[in-house]
């Protein structure tokens, strides 16, 4: 009898080779950058609790989908971080935001299914849905250099 591999886990294998690629690895260690400064800082997370009520979150690579909360809650306080990193801190650029963006889309649905996928009712059945949809997915994407990396993995 063949072993059956854990799903989540083989997920989360397929998300780390995106954060492998040159320009992904760049956007993120800024935004991890961004938020360490503001972790760091008592009077940026003041503020920023002042403007929404929220904090930045760190990523953890052992922690399923940490990244992409990291990149979801950013992209969330984004107005309130750009006002707030005016205090002399280095930024993310129009562009730069736009490729978090970009990444946030091409993660979400991983996160998801990651999300469905670790729960005690998971069943066969719902992991092949979800590898249909994911693979649906990444062939939206398909133009786009991420995805195209990620499609064979997924096929595994």
């Amino acid at each position: 009898m063949d072993r059956t591999p854990c799903v989540v886990h083989n997920l989360q294998l397929v998300v780390h080779m995106v954060h492998e690629g040159a320009s992904v690895k760049r956007i993120l260690d800024k935004a991890r950058s961004i938020v360490n400064l503001f972790r760091k800082s008592s009077i940026a997370t003041q503020k920023l609790l002042e403007h929404c009520g929220l904090i930045l979150l760190n990523d953890c690579l052992t922690h399923w989908s940490s990244t992409f909360n990291m990149i979801a809650r950013l992209l969330k306080l984004k107005e309130s971080v750009c006002q707030i990193a005016n205090m002399g801190w280095d930024g993310l650029l129009p562009s730069e935001w736009q490729k978090l963006t970009s990444l946030h889309d091409l993660l979400l649905p991983f996160a998801e299914h990651t999300k469905t996928l670790q729960s005690d009712t998971m069943s066969m059945a719902l992991a092949v849905s979800a590898l249909f949809d994911l693979l649906s997915h990444l062939e939206d994407f398909k133009q786009k250099t991420l995805a195209t990396k990620t499609l064979p993995q997924l096929h595994r």
